[in-house]
């Protein structure tokens, strides 16, 4: 049974499509929004809940990681590694990669296995939101208010 209405039953996991992806600017928001991410040497992965049943992915480099050769290359290595272990990614989730590095970017097997563990790591800070160090403002550390003393 496919996963999603544009995936061919007979090819599973052979192209990373258009359903696969977040691509406009109002989900990029959205999910920067939601200040849930983990991070793993020169990647960080952003998630948020969809209202799909698959996992998307979107994909963040900056022109400081290199010229468009190289940024297209870190790019096509994400997607690869993404559409090799989509299927042990939990479903219903938007990630949104965003390369920290500069030059070349790594083997394969490097993001297949840091993308995947980074992703599922994020992930589990969705469900449970007090597991990670992120925060919107300040933080209360149980410190009574100190009054005046005279």
């Amino acid at each position: 049974m496919p996963q999603s209405p544009h995936e061919n039953p007979k090819e599973p996991n052979r192209t990373c499509g258009r359903a696969w992806r977040v691509r406009r600017s109002a989900e990029f928001r959205l999910i920067y929004g939601q200040r849930c991410a983990a991070s793993t040497g020169s990647i960080v992965v952003h998630v948020r809940r969809n209202k799909l049943a698959i996992a998307r992915l979107g994909l963040t480099v900056s022109r400081k990681v290199g010229c468009a050769v190289v940024r297209n290359h870190w790019k096509r290595r994400m997607r690869e590694a993404f559409r090799l272990g989509r299927d042990s990614l939990p479903k219903g989730i938007d990630y949104v990669v965003t390369v920290r590095g500069s030059g070349d970017p790594p083997a394969l097997a490097w993001f297949s296995e840091n993308l995947l563990h980074t992703a599922i790591r994020a992930a589990k800070r969705l469900e449970n939101p007090r597991s990670h160090r992120g925060g919107s403002g300040r933080r209360h550390r149980g410190k009574e208010k100190q009054t005046k003393k005279k």
